[in-house]
């Protein structure tokens, strides 16, 4: 269960978890290696793909820290889009559809598609 679900489950059911992970999740965010963004703060105005509304460290998280430490708002001034996984994500910024994307560091490792895989760069790390 992400971060994100299990607060909604203790919110509305009183949900307490059992076992924890011993694992942090690291969110990123990738740039095409042939992109002239070479920092996160040069990222206003672009277009920012994320995988759900609702993934913890690829959406929530990295939304967080733009509007914390770049002034970057996401929700209310740039131009974003949801593209169902953390794979589309990678690809999409690998084919130019979006210029920057979110997502974590166990699924950018996992990407099969070594095509895309090759051609992103990670620009940002959440945890340091």
């Amino acid at each position: 269960m992400n971060p994100y679900h299990y607060v909604v489950a203790h919110k509305q059911q009183k949900y307490i978890a059992k076992v924890r992970a011993t694992k942090n999740i690291i969110g990123i965010l990738v740039t095409n290696k042939d992109s002239d963004i070479t920092d996160v703060s040069m990222t206003k105005g672009k277009m920012f793909l994320f995988p759900t509304p609702n993934a913890f460290a690829a959406t929530l998280l990295i939304k967080y820290e733009l509007l914390n430490d770049y002034n970057i708002n996401i929700d209310n001034k740039e131009k974003f889009l949801y593209v169902n996984s953390h794979d589309s994500v990678y690809k999409g910024v690998s084919r130019g559809i979006g210029d920057i994307g979110g997502g974590i560091q166990r699924t950018f490792n996992n990407l099969s598609d070594k095509n895309a895989k090759n051609s992103v760069t990670i620009q940002h790390p959440t945890i340091k």
